[in-house]
């Protein structure tokens, strides 16, 4: 009705009578006649078809394919033509979805996710290269650390005022031999840091016969296991902000990695130590006969678990009835829920591995 009125008198005081509000008014849809067909205006100063097609041939033709619009109008009105605007040159383009690019790019190759397995000891070594802070502003010290993905077990470490290519090297070469690995069955894997990366080592590697495995370019997540040591070294108690001298750091390096790998207990292997889960023949030579190497008693949580089979909370008793399974090094995300399912997972492999259960 109110649009009605609006025909024959002014839309303000047809809005004042019939208490309606203006935005209102024309915020309403209008009611369209049926069988009305909208008619679409034209603009006076379009490019006509004729020159559509022809700007669409220069901007295809071999002489331009590889010049901007830009480029293109410049040169014609060098040459005293004119066909259409940049503008319009790129609205033809636009229509025709061929708005991109146009010159030849340098592709990048993609890098998958690195993904290792490891059904046994001492089949993939992870490794990395820490700072550690000296006395003086200025003044660091590098640690060097191999870790066996399967127990998590410090199997090689040293430190050194400053790190290179050729220390690296003899540190690989040092542990390999003390562990006696036979070429072929091992894999290292790291990141791409440049003591990693040098020719030495990677000549060493290919010397040996042993696997090189690196972390994919910009990505810090892909060598979750080395980080996390270094993580778990930094957040203790009695870690100190500096430490006073390099004989200082020694000591104190040497202390923690004795209580990582007999101590520290590990979410990913069922809350049980590396020295545990390592068999003792594939243990550095300073944690052989160690106490905490003897195998864990579950006989007090199987009893519970018999006690308490008919309530609504329930335990499971470890077991060793499967095969041990592989752990995987890739980039890792590990969630609440995904964590107490590896548990459940790799407890009875870590027993079946070094011990049997009680």
């Amino acid at each position: 009705m109110a649009r009605i009125l609006c025909q024959e008198y002014p839309t303000r005081l047809v809005c004042i009578a019939l208490g309606v509000s203006r935005a209102t008014l024309l915020r309403r849809p209008k009611v369209v006649a049926e069988g009305f067909v909208p008619v679409r205006r034209v603009a006076a100063r379009r490019v006509s078809e004729d020159d559509r097609a022809e700007a669409l041939a220069v901007l295809h033709c071999p002489r331009f394919v590889d010049r901007s619009p830009a480029q293109i109008v410049a040169i014609l009105l060098d040459e005293g033509r004119y066909i259409c605007s940049e503008s319009t040159m790129y609205r033809l383009l636009r229509a025709h979805g061929e708005v991109r690019e146009r010159r030849r790019q340098a592709q990048h190759p993609q890098y998958h996710k690195p993904e290792l397995l490891a059904r046994a000891p001492n089949q993939c070594w992870s490794w990395d290269i820490t700072k550690l802070r000296g006395p003086n502003r200025g003044e660091w010290f590098a640690l060097l650390v191999i870790l066996d993905i399967f127990s998590r077990m410090v199997v090689g470490w040293m430190l050194v005022r400053r790190a290179n290519a050729r220390i690296a090297e003899s540190f690989i070469e040092q542990t390999i031999g003390v562990h006696e690995i036979v070429p072929g069955t091992l894999t290292i894997h790291a990141d791409r840091g440049t003591e990693v990366t040098a020719q030495p080592v990677c000549e060493l590697l290919e010397r040996l016969a042993l696997t090189r495995s690196h972390s994919r370019p910009h990505v810090s997540d892909d060598n979750p296991y080395s980080e996390s040591q270094y993580k778990t070294m930094e957040y203790a108690h009695d870690f100190p902000d500096r430490f006073g001298s390099f004989e200082h750091a020694h000591s104190h390096t040497r202390s923690f990695m004795t209580y990582y790998n007999t101590e520290h207990r590990h979410l990913g292997i069922a809350m049980l130590t590396p020295a545990v889960v390592m068999p003792a023949s594939a243990q550095p030579p300073s944690l052989n006969g160690t106490p905490s190497c003897a195998r864990p008693t579950y006989g007090p949580l199987n009893a519970s678990c018999a006690a308490n089979q008919n309530s609504s909370f329930s335990l499971k008793p470890f077991g060793s009835t499967s095969p041990p399974r592989a752990i995987k090094q890739h980039r890792w995300k590990l969630s609440h829920r995904s964590g107490l399912k590896h548990v459940e997972r790799f407890r009875s492999d870590a027993a079946q591995c070094s011990f049997s259960s009680d």
